[in-house]
């Protein structure tokens, strides 16, 4: 075998060893955080934490992508219902109506439960320790809805590939 081809099979050891050296790419990461523990969702005007996560970041700059997954069991009143499903970093208690914001419907009488989700990407983070949060809240006044269980998970790193800029929502 050529040493060119026996360098080639090394290369993936090479650049993982390189990845792995102390203080490079330190916020490199994932993380999350799960539960099978109900929820409930009781409040208009306060929304309540699914999950929580704190994560450290070394470097300013940083980047994170979070998504959140849960079941919202109808809670079946006769009536029809909304309620908001949220990712948030930094705030336990966010405006309404943000770009990482969904809403579930409930149809009257209907049963049954829906999967909603959502993700975000929260760029250009400074250095220190951040929450990465998971968020639901009712739409006026609604009865309260169970979150039968529900998860969050994460993705950091120092490299941003968003050409265009953050977030303007364009199509380019």
């Amino acid at each position: 075998m050529s040493i060119v081809l026996r360098s080639f099979r090394l290369a993936p050891f090479a650049a993982l060893c390189v990845l792995h050296a102390p203080g490079v790419l330190a916020d490199n990461g994932i993380g999350g955080d799960e539960t099978i523990n109900n929820r409930l969702v009781n409040s208009s005007n306060v929304w309540t934490v699914l999950v929580a996560e704190p994560i450290a970041l070394a470097d300013d700059g940083g980047s994170c992508i979070a998504t959140g997954s849960a079941d919202a069991v109808n809670p079946n009143n006769g009536a029809n219902r909304q309620y908001r499903f949220a990712l948030s970093i930094d705030n336990a208690n966010p405006g309404v109506d943000g770009p990482f914001e969904r809403t579930v419907e409930f149809d009257a009488n209907g049963v049954g439960r829906e999967e909603v989700s959502s993700t975000a990407t929260f760029r250009f983070l400074q250095a220190g320790v951040h929450t990465i949060y998971w968020l639901a809240r009712k739409i006026g006044n609604v009865p309260n809805m169970t979150v039968s269980d529900n998860s969050m998970t994460f993705v950091c790193m120092n490299a941003l590939l968003d050409l265009d800029g953050p977030g303007d929502g364009n199509g380019d």
